[in-house]
Parts: structure tokens; C-alpha cells; sequence
């Protein structure tokens, strides 16, 4: 009898077992079927090119503390792109969004249960908004100069007030904003640290200077600068840029009005801004791009744009049970998606109703594009940053200079250039892309390159995002240290030949001024310098800057700097673009004024 009842219960547990394995096997089918159908990309941005938040993991690592560092940091310069802004509104943007809303309503009752919330759907965007900052891209300016005062803490220490700070924009709201954004976090940083007591200040701030490690190559290489680590109220200052960002939403003017306005030099007439809206003041750029010879271009912009918006198409037919769905709903949708995510984070909506499939032909479609319009294609690209890459060179100069003319100069322009700051569009970044020979292929980008063969480098995602960022940094090093060291004569210093832009230009007599002292600058020193370029808080190889390798003299162990080049040798790589004179420039740029 209990032979049999063990035996009864070994059936009964035998087919319990059997059950359960193929509950298991459904249920992994089913829910593989349902992702499959429903698949929704955390990464999703990464197709959507320059409109793409700004990546979350973009602080350099490393922070150990040693005070011998060997690099001395004496000056960062910022080109940065704009925040997160609204849709601009071009091409009748508010009808389409407008109609999409019409379509859906109309459609709501064929619509499966899980996109109920379709029938719902209101325009999110007020016209009047459209390509103004974002409350998100507020939050991009934040958090960017938050960690620009962690890292080069410094040189932001040795700030007393904004005015100590050059600080550029081009002459459009959200890019205004931007700048004001980003120097409101400044301003807070150092209002905090001018209310402490002389007590709170020593608590503050740390006696001793510690090593702030700044790119890590690998486990054995690391470049390090010497700081002095600034504990400061964080909690107190994130309160007070939620005060900003309350005052922007109840009113997008708020900057406007806004007292950080006198610190910023705008270049209020964008026709002449050939620094930050070269593609405006350079009447080729849209020749060129409207040219006869481009024909063959611009229909594959518009076959790739086509392909895509059809793809989205045959997706919400699939997944909305409709039979026909015109262009401009799947033109639509995609946007929805990308702005979503962009402004709000949201990804399970709109976005759940596009395919990777069609994410990909989005995505290079606008990598093609703007390879062919803002890329390498584009020759006009190759040197559209010459006088904002001039401007960089010059006030690297006149860092480098300034112990030597700041008594030749006026008062007023004898302030700190530790910092300088230029505030702009994603057409200014890939400008500077090109002229540095960045993300740059060994042929051209073609249709043949399409998904899912999308094998190059011209990422648009990664280059110019929203709050995309040029971080040029500029050490004195010792020449005991740098292997093969050899002092160059062929050093260029330049002049800012642009008067038309309102920048303080201190070079410009600086023959008189060598004369006047004796100065050779190409005689033998025991410092030099080099410099270092950040690309989105990332170190970025610049093609031709020879790496420089250090060796440690107590050692004698050697470490290769690949990101880090002497400026003597960055600057002879560039020659020929820092000798081009602003008449060359404009004869290239059919500039008349």
C-alpha cells in the first residue's frame, strides 16, 4: 500500500514537473513574442542625430588625489551648442502635428488597448514655443558648467566675479538662454563662496593641493592637474538652480530680463557673425548646398527621408490596424517620438510604435545628411570655422602672453583669461568637426552605407547632440619632463582680424611690444605647452598632433599622452589656416560687407 501511494505521488510530481516546463516554454514564447512586437530601446536617441539628449555618462572619471602632477592647467575654453530646445516649427510644423492629431481621433476606435492613450494625444507644443529652450535644456547648462567647476576647480576658484570671464553668444534666444543658464551656475558658485564667513571659508576650502585625474588612456596611463579641492554647499546650490528653472517655466522670457545678459558680448547681427553663425553670415555655405551639382545629393536626402517616414508607416499600420496612413502621420509620429524623448525622457509611447528597422533609416538619414550639408562633403565645411578656430589660437595667446602686455593694454581689457566661453548651434560644432579633421572617413559616406551595412565613423549622435561641446585645454609643463623635447622656432601667434565682431583684440600690437622688451619668443624655456581637446567631456585625438611622452625624472618610467599635443606642433598642423587673412576669408565666403 505505501509502495503504491509513493509511486502515485512520484506520477503526480513527474507530471507537475512536465507541466511547469511547458508553462515555462509558453511563457518565454509569449513574452519573447510580445518584446518582439512591443520592443522598446532604452538607447532609442541614438538614432535621432542632432536632436539626441545629451549623454547622461559624459564627466571625465578619475578623481585620486597626489600633488605631483607635472601638467599645470592654465586655461579651458568652451564651444558649446545650445540645450535642449522645442521643435523649431519649420515646414508647417504645427499643421502636421495639428493633422496627426485630427487622424488619430478619427482612427481611435480601431486602435488595440494597449495605444488607448493615442486617441487622447493634444499638441504638446504651443507656437509660440517652438525653438525656444527647453526646460531640459536649462538643466543641460546646469549640470554642464556643475561639472565644469568640479573639474576645473582650479581656475574657477581664482573667479571673483563674471566679469572676469569672456563670455560669447550668437543672437538667438535659446542659445542666449543657453549661455545665461550656464553662467547663472557660476554665479551661485561664486555668490555661495562670497557669503561665507572668513570661519566657513577655511572649512571650505582645503590648505593642501590635490591631483584631479582627468583622463584615464588606460590602466597605466593618466594625466593629472593640480587643484584645490572646493567643498561647497551642493544641496544649496541645486535648490537655487531649481529657482531658475521654476522662474524659465512660469516664463521662457526670464533670462531674457535677466541681469547675466551684461556679462555676455551677443553678436547681434547674425549676417556678420562669422565666428558662431558662420552658416549665416557665409552666403556660399547655402549656394553651395542649393547648387546645381548638388541635385544628385539632395534627391537621396529626400529617397532617405522618404524610406524612412514609409517605414514608420508600414509600422502603425501593423500596430493601429489601419489600412492607409498618410506621409505626414508617419513624418509626425517620428517626430513625436524624438521629441519625447528629448524633452521629456519618455520613450514607451510614440516611440513603441516605430521598429528598430525603421530607428536605423532615421538614423542615417540624418547622418547623410548632414555629412553632405554640415559634414566632410561639403567643402565650404573644411574651413567655415577659421575665425572661430582663429579666436581660440588668439586667446590661447593672450594667455599665454598676458604677464608680458597686460601693462600695454588698457584697463578694461586687462581681465583674467583663465576662462573663455562661446555659446552657439550644432552648425558651429561640425564646422569645427571637419576643420579639425575629426570623425572623419577614408571615403565618402554613400547610399551604399545604408543599414545595415552602416560601417563609419560620421556619427551625428555622437558629435552634436543637444549642449554638444568643445573643451580646449590649454597645461605648462616642464621641458625636463617631455622626451625629445625640441624648441620650435615657427611658433604663430595671431591678431584678430575681425573688428566687425566687437573682440577685444590684444595682440594686435604685440611686434611693438616685443621690441619694446626684448622679447624672443622663440628662445629656450624651461616650461612649454600643449594642449588637450575635450569632444562631449571626452578626450578626442586630433589626426596629425603628434602625442607627447612624458618621463618621470625620480622613476625614470615613460608614459605616452596620445590626446595631448605641444601647441607649437598644434598650431604649425593648422598654419595655413591661422595665416588665412580675413580678406581671403571672405573672398572664399563671397562676403561684400
Amino acid at each position: 500500500m505505501l509502495k503504491r501511494t509513493k509511486r502515485q505521488l512520484l506520477i503526480i510530481l513527474t507530471l507537475i514537473l512536465i507541466l511547469s516546463f511547458f508553462h515555462i516554454i509558453y511563457k518565454y514564447s509569449t513574452i519573447n513574442k510580445i518584446e518582439y512586437t512591443f520592443y522598446i530601446d532604452d538607447n532609442v536617441d541614438r538614432y535621432f542625430g542632432t536632436k539626441s539628449r545629451y549623454p547622461q555618462k559624459s564627466e571625465i572619471s578619475g578623481a585620486n588625489l597626489n600633488i605631483n602632477s607635472k601638467f599645470k592647467l592654465k586655461q579651458v575654453q568652451l564651444v558649446c551648442r545650445h540645450g535642449t530646445r522645442y521643435p523649431t516649427g519649420t515646414k508647417n510644423y504645427n499643421e502636421k502635428i495639428e493633422y496627426l492629431k485630427s487622424f488619430l481621433y478619427a482612427n481611435s476606435k480601431s486602435f488595440p488597448k494597449k495605444y488607448e492613450f493615442l486617441s487622447l494625444f493634444e499638441n504638446p507644443y504651443n507656437e509660440s514655443e517652438y525653438g525656444l529652450l527647453d526646460v531640459q535644456g536649462i538643466k543641460d547648462m546646469q549640470n554642464l558648467a556643475k561639472r565644469a567647476l568640479h573639474r576645473y576647480s582650479n581656475i574657477t576658484q581664482t573667479i571673483e566675479d563674471l566679469s572676469n570671464i569672456h563670455i560669447y553668444s550668437t543672437n538667438v534666444t535659446r542659445v542666449v538662454d543657453s549661455a545665461a543658464a550656464f553662467i547663472s551656475t557660476f554665479k551661485i558658485h561664486i555668490d555661495e563662496i562670497h557669503k561665507s564667513n572668513a570661519t566657513e571659508t577655511k572649512k571650505l576650502i582645503t590648505k593642501h593641493f590635490n591631483e584631479f585625474q582627468i583622463i584615464e588612456q588606460n590602466e597605466e596611463e593618466s594625466l593629472s592637474i593640480d587643484r584645490r579641492s572646493v567643498e561647497y554647499n551642493e544641496k544649496k546650490i541645486n535648490m537655487l538652480l531649481e529657482e531658475d528653472i521654476d522662474n524659465y517655466e512660469d516664463d521662457s522670457s526670464f533670462f531674457q530680463n535677466d541681469e547675466l545678459l551684461k556679462y555676455i558680448e551677443i553678436y547681434k547681427d547674425r549676417s556678420k557673425d562669422i565666428i558662431l553663425s558662420p552658416h549665416i553670415s557665409c552666403p556660399l555655405f547655402n549656394e553651395e548646398i542649393n547648387g546645381d551639382d548638388r541635385t544628385e545629393i539632395n534627391n537621396n536626402i529626400k529617397e532617405l527621408e522618404n524610406k524612412y517616414i514609409h517605414s514608420v508607416i508600414n509600422n502603425i499600420k501593423k500596430k493601429l490596424n489601419l489600412k492607409e496612413v498618410p506621409n505626414v502621420v508617419g513624418e509626425s509620429i517620428m517626430s513625436i517620438c524624438i521629441f519625447e524623448v528629448a524633452l521629456n525622457n519618455t520613450r514607451n509611447k510614440f516611440c513603441s510604435l516605430i521598429d528598430k528597422i525603421s530607428l536605423e533609416n532615421y538614423g542615417f538619414y540624418e547622418d547623410y545628411r548632414n555629412y553632405h550639408i554640415k559634414g566632410y562633403y561639403n567643402e565650404i565645411n573644411q574651413w567655415l570655422a577659421t575665425p572661430l578656430f582663429k579666436e581660440i589660437i588668439n586667446d590661447i595667446d593672450k594667455e599665454i602672453l598676458k604677464d608680458k602686455i597686460k601693462l600695454s593694454v588698457p584697463k578694461k581689457n586687462n581681465y583674467n583669461t583663465n576662462i573663455v566661453l562661446r555659446f552657439a548651434h550644432a552648425e558651429t560644432i561640425f564646422p569645427l568637426i571637419t576643420l579639425l579633421g575629426l570623425y572623419k572617413d577614408k571615403k565618402r559616406i554613400t547610399m551604399k552605407d545604408a543599414p545595415p551595412k552602416d560601417n563609419y565613423k560620421f556619427r551625428s549622435t555622437d558629435i552634436s547632440p543637444f549642449a554638444a561641446n568643445f573643451w580646449f585645454e590649454l597645461y605648462e609643463i616642464e621641458t625636463k619632463y617631455i622626451i625629445g623635447y625640441e624648441p620650435k622656432n615657427d611658433i604663430i601667434y595671431v591678431d584678430n582680424p575681425f573688428n566687425n565682431q566687437n573682440v577685444t583684440n590684444i595682440l594686435e600690437n604685440l611686434e611693438e611690444i616685443m621690441e619694446e622688451e626684448e622679447f624672443d619668443k622663440t628662445r629656450k624655456h624651461s616650461t612649454t605647452f600643449v594642449i588637450r581637446v575635450l569632444l562631449n567631456e571626452k578626450d578626442v585625438v586630433i589626426p596629425g598632433c603628434k602625442p607627447i611622452e612624458i618621463v618621470d625624472l625620480a622613476t625614470r618610467e615613460k608614459t605616452k599622452y596620445n590626446t595631448i599635443c605641444l601647441l607649437s606642433n598644434f598650431k604649425q598642423l593648422y598654419k595655413n589656416i591661422l595665416n588665412t587673412s580675413i580678406d581671403e576669408y571672405k573672398k572664399k565666403c563671397h562676403i561684400n560687407y
